[in-house]
């Protein structure tokens, strides 16, 4: 049984760019019809460097314009990163203090291809705020192509996957 807008919706936040030309500010995703959502960023590996990837997580009261604050609450991400994804790999677990930034390390990862996942709950937002954003700093002197997309679980609501406007409802 197709799930999508029972339970599910996907989409892109950034769509493939190459992560050297610029911040690379994500798409608001709206909370307020899902529980959670997971934001899947997947590279491409350098061809050489050591670039940090810095992400960070905003939490924000409107779809365009409103307030927006930083949202502290990254404590746990997941990484697959390989020279060459062969969907072999296991999960690595990476975990910091709560913080709305999270940076993976060039030195470990900056020529790897790498699946990074990390988790929003709707809960974790504050008062006011129902959409959340993920974004990457331009890296500093390596082309990277990259993407972000995400995964809204557990629907609130549920919708007709063809009479859903735009994901991220």
């Amino acid at each position: 049984m197709l799930k999508l807008g029972y339970t599910v919706d996907i989409g892109p936040t950034v769509v493939p760019v190459d992560f050297h030309t610029g911040t690379n500010t994500g798409l608001r995703v709206a909370l307020k019809n899902a529980r959670s959502c997971i934001f899947k960023v997947t590279m491409a590996a350098a061809a050489s460097g050591t670039d940090d990837l810095v992400f960070t997580l905003n939490e924000h009261t409107a779809k365009t314009a409103g307030t927006t604050t930083a949202l502290a609450n990254i404590t746990t991400a997941w990484v697959k990163s390989a020279t060459t994804l062969a969907g072999t790999e296991t999960w690595a677990k990476i975990t910091q203090a709560a913080g709305s930034t999270l940076t993976l390390p060039g030195a470990t990862y900056a020529t790897k291809q790498l699946i990074m996942a990390l988790q929003v709950n709707a809960p974790d937002l504050d008062a006011g705020y129902d959409y959340v954003s993920l974004s990457c700093a331009a890296t500093a002197a390596i082309s990277r192509l990259g993407v972000i997309d995400v995964l809204l679980t557990d629907l609130t609501k549920r919708f007709d996957p063809a009479s859903m406007a735009a994901t991220l409802i």
